[in-house]
Parts: C-alpha cells; sequence; structure tokens
C-alpha cells in the first residue's frame, strides 16, 4: 500500500519540477519562439519542437493532473497510517 501512494506522490510531482526546471533553463521560451517564427525548413528546429513538446506536457500536468494525483494518493495514505497506528502495541502495565 505504501509503493501505491509514493508512485502517485512522485507522479504528481515529478513532473511539475521539470517544468519549473524547464522555466528556469529557458526551454519554455521555445513556445513564444515557434508561435511567433516563420516555419521554414530547419526552423523552428528538432531542439526547439522537442522543448515546446516537454513544455506544454508539464505545463498541463502541472495545471490538471498534478491536483488529480495528489488527491488519488489520500485515500492510500489515511489507510498505510490508519495500519500502522493499528498496528502498534499498546503499552499497559501489568500491575
Amino acid at each position: 500500500m505504501r509503493a501505491s501512494w509514493v508512485v502517485l506522490i512522485l507522479a504528481g510531482l515529478v513532473p511539475p519540477c521539470i517544468f519549473h526546471v524547464l522555466d528556469w533553463a529557458g526551454g519554455t521560451e521555445a513556445l513564444q519562439y515557434i508561435s511567433t517564427t516563420g516555419w521554414e525548413l530547419g526552423h523552428p528546429s528538432t531542439w526547439d519542437l522537442v522543448l515546446m513538446f516537454a513544455s506544454v506536457i508539464t505545463w498541463t500536468w502541472v495545471r490538471g493532473f498534478m491536483n488529480l494525483f495528489l488527491l488519488a494518493a489520500l485515500p492510500f495514505i489515511i489507510l498505510d497510517l490508519w495500519r500502522s497506528v493499528a498496528r502498534r502495541p499498546l503499552n499497559r502495565d501489568s500491575a
């Protein structure tokens, strides 16, 4: 059960981190460059198209899927905490 919510949390948080790295490194500038450039052979380059694709995918993940994955992990986290608390032995003094 713990693996389920860890995977969901990672799937929800890794793409937004990648988007922020792309934004910091200037990879999201490919969106503006491609939208304002006349399309000719070799322009935009393959690298610009890859950056555009990565930017669009990670941006949509930030806007929609991140919240969905984090919300989906919530029941697994609650059940995992419940099971770990239920398994904990009670400290009763035998007098």
